[in-house]
């Protein structure tokens, strides 16, 4: 079901500065529903966000998250759209994914609930191999970092994505299934797909893969059976 149209939320992009952070900011900011923060790597990123009004919170992996919990109270919803890394740095998965599950155990002590998560694709460990060396890391990331959500009380929803590219988005996506490798799906499209998941409470406790489509966005996440996924 939807959420009453009246209805505010209160929305953290974790990642914000990504391209499908910064898109989901701008479409979040357009719609005039929702009030949103971004949290950020720096001071410059910060500034960006300043300028168009957006509150935001600058994070290091290795501060103290005291401050992060008193700054997401009465948080409605957390997207985690990109990487709360500021630098890709080799040898950095578990630095990553050890960050990422403390934020998650910030919120849940900030009693934060709704949890948005955008992962690359899930597969099984003995399929690693025949990926190229260089997307590994991501895929061993998101593989404990998804595990970790699935087995928390977090009211979740897991997004699993095609290729990203640069293409301009078409509005248009279609649900495929979780261990599909094919398709590709453009930045817009992820972060128009993000905020109708935020509007629809059928997606709590729901994983599913998008793609480029032929439905409309609303239409392929409300029609395409993701319960039975």
């Amino acid at each position: 079901m939807h959420l009453k149209g009246c209805e505010v939320l209160n929305i953290v992009v974790i990642g914000a500065n990504g391209q499908i952070g910064r898109y989901l900011i701008k479409y979040l900011t357009e719609s005039g529903q929702h009030k949103v923060k971004a949290l950020v790597h720096n001071t410059a990123q910060s500034a960006y966000f300043g300028q168009l009004g957006i509150e935001s919170f600058v994070l290091h992996s290795t501060q103290s998250l005291d401050g992060f919990v008193n700054w997401i109270k009465g948080i409605d919803v957390f997207v985690f759209a990109g990487s709360i890394e500021g630098e890709d740095r080799e040898g950095s998965i578990l630095t990553e994914v050890d960050s990422t599950i403390r934020l998650f155990e910030a919120i849940i002590f900030a009693k934060g609930k709704r949890v948005i998560y955008v992962s690359t694709i899930d597969i099984g460990k003995e399929n690693w191999p025949r990926f190229p060396e260089f997307y590994r890391p991501l895929l061993v990331k998101n593989h404990h970092i998804v595990q970790w959500v699935r087995n928390s009380d977090l009211d979740y929803t897991i997004i699993q994505t095609g290729n990203l590219s640069d293409c301009r988005g078409t509005g248009y996506i279609k649900i495929v299934e979780l261990d599909a490798v094919k398709g590709e799906i453009s930045y817009e499209d992820t972060a128009k797909a993000i905020l109708q998941c935020i509007e629809t409470n059928a997606t709590i406790k729901r994983e599913f893969k998008i793609v480029t489509g032929k439905l409309p966005i609303a239409d392929a996440i409300m029609e395409s059976g993701i319960s039975n996924l």
